[in-house]
């Protein structure tokens, strides 16, 4: 459930970004049509058509019955769209976003942050993020993750290194989890009380390359606390 919590983060954190529809402007009707007559000329009536001429009514198609034995096919009833609603952006605190989202009457916090830096420039990568979670319904709080924006190298820790500290995660897919919480605490921790004000977290994709991205830790505290009042 806990890895559950911030895959459900990151899939918000999508939502979020496409949420500002794009208003887009209708086409005037057209003008129907006026007939082109001459001035002053009214339109000929039209010859009545002659009896023999007349269409005959059609009759209505009779239905097939089914063969013995073949129950009647039955149209397939269509599936209910299921809309997951956007989350609600709750504040920015400098360099990190707080949102809450809610469905059937369970809150799920998150803050979220993305790099302020990355190598190599040219790797080709989808975005980069890094989440804390926190689901009170499932007491899950401040679960941390990252989506590296790349198919992880099977077996590949991914490294998030905060001054001297150094707290291995592991990977699935695009994304990266700590093992533990007695761990989790710690980085958490540490991203609050760091005296540098960075967070480097480095990966290895499926492919070889290696990449370091840098994250600002400034206003990390602030987005907790704003998770800890939302999802008391």
């Amino acid at each position: 459930m806990r890895i559950a919590a911030s895959i459900f983060a990151m899939m918000c954190i999508g939502l979020a970004g496409s949420a500002a529809a794009q208003q887009t402007g209708a086409q005037p009707a057209p003008k129907p049509a006026t007939p082109q007559t001459q001035p002053g000329a009214a339109p000929k009536p039209a010859a009545p058509r002659p009896a023999a001429q007349a269409p005959k009514p059609i009759a209505p198609a009779a239905q097939a019955a089914p063969a013995p034995g073949i129950a009647p096919a039955t149209p397939p009833k269509p599936k209910p769209v299921v809309v997951t609603p956007p989350p609600k952006f709750i504040e920015k605190h400098d360099d990190w976003h707080s949102y809450m989202h809610e469905a059937g009457g369970a809150k799920v916090c998150f803050a979220a942050a993305t790099p302020k830096d990355s190598e190599p420039k040219a790797a080709k990568r989808g975005p980069a993020y890094f989440y804390l979670t926190t689901w009170p319904k499932d007491g899950v709080r401040n679960e941390v993750s990252v989506s590296i924006g790349y198919p992880i190298k099977p077996d590949g820790p991914v490294k998030v290194i905060i001054g001297a500290d150094e707290f291995e995660f592991f990977g699935r897919q695009d994304k990266a989890f700590i093992k533990d919480p007695a761990t989790e605490r710690k980085l958490v921790e540490a991203m609050s009380s760091a005296a540098t004000p960075t967070m480097i977290v480095k990966g290895v994709s499926a492919r070889g390359t290696e990449t370091s991205d840098q994250y600002s830790l400034a206003g990390i505290g602030a987005a907790v606390k704003k998770m800890e009042q939302t999802c008391p």
